[in-house]
């Protein structure tokens, strides 16, 4: 896993007033490294067809479900990804053996316990202040997502970054994971003249630029 790891979450298209399958192919057309559906607030049936949707679309990029493991399992997403207070690995492990998982974790004592349950990825974050959570955790300081980076590839596990990345601050943490995830930096309100005009094609070009920047950084 490599490159942009690019997170559609619903209520934020809906803040932005965006129609969640163009965001998803305007993402899609950059083949970033994975697209995660997060939905909150979405109810099962709903989510059950985008992801029939989503998976026609995707084509080659993974497609990982938030939180919702039996859909992954069901077949809807390649992979389930799991937060400190979802379900546990080893319990995920029992009722759905077949189903590949991530990690959310805030601190290397959660980040080694990940590890230890050999996850498909794991991720750590906040490395930057974000407002995609009510209550987010403590950032994750630059010398502790070294030592994470460190952790992981000694682990031969992919690591992802999260929480308050955009253009602006990739830089500073693109030489410390393997992806980079983003949300609503991937949403900016309006479309510049540069973009035609068009959101998505703005969102497009956006990803687009984000996913040279990590590739090449």
């Amino acid at each position: 896993m490599r490159g942009l790891y690019a997170i559609l979450d619903l209520d934020t298209c809906t803040r932005h007033e965006l129609e969640p399958m163009p965001v998803a192919r305007a993402l899609l057309s950059t083949s970033p490294a994975a697209l995660q559906v997060r939905a909150k607030n979405q109810d099962v049936d709903g989510l059950r067809k985008l992801l029939a949707l989503l998976r026609e679309e995707a084509g080659t990029t993974p497609l990982v479900i938030n939180d919702h493991w039996e859909l992954a399992e069901s077949g809807l997403a390649g992979f389930v990804h799991i937060g400190q207070g979802d379900i546990a690995p080893e319990e995920l492990r029992q009722r759905a053996p077949h189903v590949s998982f991530g990690i959310s974790t805030h601190s290397l004592q959660q980040l080694e316990a990940a590890l230890h349950h050999a996850p498909s990825y794991v991720a750590i974050g906040p490395v930057f202040e974000t407002r995609s959570k009510m209550n987010p955790e403590p950032v994750v300081t630059p010398g502790i997502l070294e030592q994470a980076f460190a952790l992981a590839r000694a682990a031969s596990v992919p690591l992802v970054t999260i929480g308050g990345i955009d253009e602006e601050n990739l830089a500073l943490v693109v030489r410390h994971c393997d992806a980079v995830a983003m949300i609503g930096a991937l949403l900016r309100p309006k479309a510049s003249a540069e973009d035609g005009g068009d959101r998505y094609e703005a969102i497009s070009a956006r990803a687009r630029r984000i996913q040279r920047a990590i590739l090449e950084g």
